[in-house]
Parts: structure tokens; sequence; C-alpha cells
């Protein structure tokens, strides 16, 4: 997603879940990030969904303006959020709500605003939906896990991650099932 405006919606600018991995942003020298401003949340990350908001990878994202009412990132039992590059609404991020399950990476940011050219043609007031209809059973096992997890079955959610990680290394339900794989394990089993 580039050169985008996603403003003042009364709660979510972008919803990322069931294991979605968007990339949100700069990706190469001809295009901007968006502007995610004035929304309640800018960007809300749930079930395991891991957004590329900013990295250092071949697959960059990050440019993008977050500057957002309650939080400009939400991140609540999802993978880890990549979100260098951006502009957090002040020269110093302040505005995350993390929850124990997620994780964002955000160094390094922006100390200004970027450009991003207003679009010329938008669309406000409606809910904007975009979905792609598809089965992958990868997902479906990482999103067992998951529910594993919350019911306290904690072996067989690490073996399903387990597998995940082992034989499907190139894929991205591999990265996520590897950031779920340290809540398989009870705080007492932990050594470091």
């Amino acid at each position: 997603m580039v050169d985008n405006f996603i403003q003042n919606n009364p709660q979510n600018g972008v919803y990322c879940t069931n294991s979605s991995n968007p990339i949100l942003g700069y990706y190469n020298y001809n295009t901007y990030g968006n502007n995610i401003t004035g929304n309640a949340c800018g960007v809300f990350c749930w079930n395991n969904s891991s957004p590329i908001l900013g990295n250092n990878s071949p697959v960059n994202g990050g440019s993008n303006n977050l500057d957002n009412t309650s939080w400009n990132l939400y991140s609540l039992y999802s993978g880890v959020v990549l979100a260098a590059d951006n502009w957090w609404g002040n020269t110093n991020p302040s505005y995350f709500k993390i929850s124990t399950t997620g994780s964002v990476t955000y160094s390094p940011y922006q100390h200004s605003p970027m450009l991003v050219p207003q679009p010329p043609l938008s669309k406000s007031g409606e809910n904007l939906y975009a979905s792609v209809s598809c089965d992958i059973p990868l997902l479906d096992q990482l999103n067992k896990a998951n529910e594993l997890i919350v019911e306290n079955n904690l072996e067989q959610a690490r073996n399903i991650c387990l597998n995940l990680v082992k034989n499907y290394p190139d894929y991205s339900v591999s990265y996520n099932a590897l950031n779920l794989i340290k809540d398989t394990y009870p705080a007492s089993e932990i050594n470091s």
C-alpha cells in the first residue's frame, strides 16, 4: 500500500488480522509512504498478523506518517511488527499500545513528517474492505496453534509451530509460528 491518505476513522485506519502481512509504504524510489492520520488507531494488528511498515530487507515498506488520536499502532496477539523509518507524530514515538504477545521494531524512525502527495481521487465516510478468498492450510494450522495456546494446550500448540518452522521456513507463516513458540512454554520452563 503506497500513496494513500487513510484519515479520520472513528476506529482503525488499517486493520490486519488472521496472519496477514501487508506491506505499507515505500518500496522503490518512485513511491511514497502513506498518511495514516486522525484515526482512533492507525494500524491495528491482531491474530498473528505481522504487517511490514518498514524494515531494511529487500521488502522495505516505511516512509509512512502515523499521527492518530489513541494509538498509532496496536499489536495484540500478533507476530513481530516491523515498523522502522516512519514518522510517529512526534520526534519520539510515543503512541504505542502493545500487548505482551506482540512486539514492534520501530527504530530508526523519522524526526519529521514525510511528503505524501495528495491523491487525485479519494473515498471517505464508508467502510472500505479488500479481501482475497483462498484456502491456505498453513494459516489454519497457525490459527489452531493460537487457539490451543489460549486453551492452555501448550505442547500440542508447540508441535504445530515447530512443524511449520521446520517444514516451511521460507513462508511468512513460519515466521509467525516462530514468534508463537515462546508462548507455548510456561514461565517456569523458560530459562533465558
